[in-house]
């Protein structure tokens, strides 16, 4: 019973929080972000700032949810640690990063495709010059505790804004088509045995 009103209480504080994160005032979504960046449902709370991250109109608030989703993907050692190391892997190969960014950030929810053309691609080398005189290097980023979190969150912030200025985002009712289409073909695949035709 109190499980029940507890994520009841849960299900109600994401919606509203949700809906603040796509509120008119800058003000409101700044701290939208940060309340949603300490929910304890990591995988929504990643979703809903990666949407924030991909639409969010004003640069100041734009830093501010960076913040949020660096701290948020903290919350899962692993998937930081893979974030970081696309980042680093790729740190000489724009393209690359692209489609490892791309491909990292769709499994975690967003609905982004990005043009890869040769714009992008120097947009990137830029950035991840700038990286690597901060010190970056394909074993990941410098420093560590505090001083390490500055600089992801650093080359998270650079990456996503070029990567959102070739963003072509699906609108909703065609994400939510095309989701929905992929979940009844996976359910199909996963009802036959392995092997069968």
């Amino acid at each position: 019973m109190f499980g029940t009103r507890r994520a009841r209480r849960q299900e109600e504080r994401q919606r509203q929080l949700a809906t603040e994160l796509r509120s008119a005032e800058g003000a409101v979504r700044e701290a939208a972000s940060r309340s949603i960046a300490q929910c304890p449902d990591s995988a929504w709370a990643l979703r809903e700032l990666l949407w924030s991250l991909d639409n969010e109109p004003s640069v100041d608030v734009f830093e501010a949810v960076t913040e949020s989703f660096t701290f948020a993907l903290g919350q899962d050692p692993s998937l930081y640690a893979e974030a970081e190391r696309i980042l680093a892997e790729a740190l000489s190969d724009p393209a690359a990063l692209v489609g490892a960014w791309t491909a990292f950030t769709g499994r975690l929810g967003s609905v982004c495709a990005h043009t890869l053309d040769d714009e992008l691609c120097w947009d990137i080398q830029a950035r991840q010059g700038t990286m690597r005189e901060i010190g970056w290097t394909e074993a990941g980023a410098p420093g560590e505790g505090l001083a390490h979190g500055v600089q992801m969150r650093a080359a998270l912030r650079d990456i996503h804004a070029a990567l959102r200025r070739s963003a072509a985002p699906l609108p909703p009712g065609t994400a939510e088509g095309i989701q929905e289409e992929a979940r009844l073909l996976l359910g199909r695949a996963l009802a036959h045995p392995p092997g069968s035709a």
